[in-house]
């Protein structure tokens, strides 16, 4: 699907919307390389988000050139998320991020299902009037924590095994933080969406699954590396009493230990219960932005 748009003001040009091509790499890489001091992800996803069967990479394209981009990925069965929306910086301020989040509306609206979200910094002021504008409404607040291993014995978890996917999605539904404190979110690989079988199952068939002392506490967990290749962990959620939330992010400390990571981190919800929580259990706040989670429901 093509969309055109005039840019306001250029009677010579437009902006075509279209799905990306192998060949835009040439132009997205160029003008990624200006972006986030030369640290964009961009170049790491490119084939993967080209090929996805599910989703889209879209690029705009001006003058003959790529000189954006955005992507819709599906997560779920009825969830969906959108990302990577990036605009050359030498075209920024023409309306061009707009344009994309248009289209990948329209995309979402005409091939997809459920709810689409996404995830922008808290800093991004004019992304936060464009989804406003396309209708969607701001759900949460996260921002990045970290803590250093405890080297002190742990025995209170129990990994959790294959056939007990479907025990742990129930008690992540029905868990009363994960209604009030997660937004009945998880995260899933810097994206956040509501946990299912196969988003649950995840972790569980990679070993990084565990019950907490008694089966209606559990931790999920998954690795990322940084530029220098160094793993750590992060949880995508963790359900427990709300008054044990302080001794399982001790035990997780502990557990980063045994497992040899560097660090144990959280991109966690900014709830006042949460905030208390970290603080107690020796987490420090490791970024200055928050990242605000918004969503649209068909």
């Amino acid at each position: 699907m093509d969309s055109y748009y005039r840019l306001t003001g250029d009677s010579l040009r437009r902006v075509i919307c279209r799905p990306a091509r192998s060949a835009d790499r040439v132009d997205v890489f160029s003008f990624v390389r200006n972006i986030w001091d030369g640290e964009d992800y961009i170049p790491y996803v490119w084939e993967a988000w080209l090929a996805d069967p599910e989703g889209q990479l879209t690029v705009a394209e001006y003058g003959g050139r790529a000189v954006g981009l955005s992507k819709l990925t599906r997560l779920g069965a009825q969830q969906w998320w959108m990302e990577g929306l990036r605009v050359d910086p030498q075209h920024q301020g023409k309306g061009i991020a707009s344009l994309l989040m248009d289209y990948t509306v329209d995309l979402w609206q005409h091939t997809g299902s459920g709810v689409v979200r996404l995830a922008t910094s808290s800093r991004r002021e004019k992304v936060h009037h464009m989804c406003v504008r396309f209708g969607f409404e701001k759900i949460g607040e996260y921002t990045e924590f970290v803590a250093e291993p405890l080297a002190e014995p742990v025995a209170n978890f129990r990994q959790l095994q294959g056939e007990e996917i479907l025990k742990a999605l129930a008690v992540i539904r029905n868990s009363p933080i994960s209604i009030h404190w997660f937004h009945q979110l998880m995260e899933v690989g810097w994206s956040w969406a509501e946990p299912e079988e196969t988003l649950v199952g995840m972790p569980v068939n990679e070993g990084k699954a565990w019950w907490w002392k008694e089966e209606g506490s559990l931790l999920l967990l998954r690795d990322d590396d940084d530029a220098d290749g160094k793993v750590f962990p992060w949880i995508e959620i963790l359900t427990c009493a709300p008054g044990d939330l302080v001794p399982l992010l001790m035990d997780y400390r502990r557990l980063a230990a045994r497992l040899n990571y560097p660090s144990a981190r959280w991109t966690a919800p900014l709830e006042p219960e949460v905030l208390r929580g970290l603080e107690a259990a020796g987490f420090k706040r490791n970024f200055d932005d928050n990242l605000f989670i918004y969503e649209k429901r068909k």
